[in-house]
């Protein structure tokens, strides 16, 4: 079973912004050490949790260098987020889907017909 993720508080989010405040993108083992003073996994952990609650403040992508503040972004490493997500996106949609597909076929649905939800006459007369 896994660790139940990290509290956040708003002040956790204000010192990781305000280490951010340079506009260089960081690591989250760099900023553990600036916020917690060592790069462990646990704090490491920590530095996702909090980038996650700043919210579009705060960005990070899969292939990015690290963490950045929004506002020290150019438009080009924004668009870069948002198609390295969407891409991120399709492929666990893709996944799913071949899960899904396999699922059904290794273990189709049996459904056993309910008498009761049968419909009368009367009501087929209607058709």
């Amino acid at each position: 079973m896994s660790a139940s993720a990290p509290n956040v508080t708003v002040a956790d989010v204000a010192r990781l912004v305000q280490a951010l405040e340079g506009g260089v993108w960081m690591t989250a083992a760099e900023l553990a050490v600036a916020l917690s003073g060592a790069a462990t996994e646990s704090s490491k952990r920590r530095i996702r949790a909090i980038a996650s609650a700043a919210g579009s403040g705060v960005v990070s992508y899969p292939g990015s260098p690290g963490y950045r503040l929004w506002k020290a972004c150019t438009v080009d490493e924004l668009h870069a987020c948002v198609a390295a997500y969407s891409s991120q996106a399709d492929e666990m949609r893709r996944r799913r889907n071949l899960y899904r597909v396999r699922l059904h076929r290794e273990n189709p649905a049996r459904i056993q017909p309910d008498p009761s939800l049968a419909p009368s006459r009367v009501q087929l007369a209607f058709f």
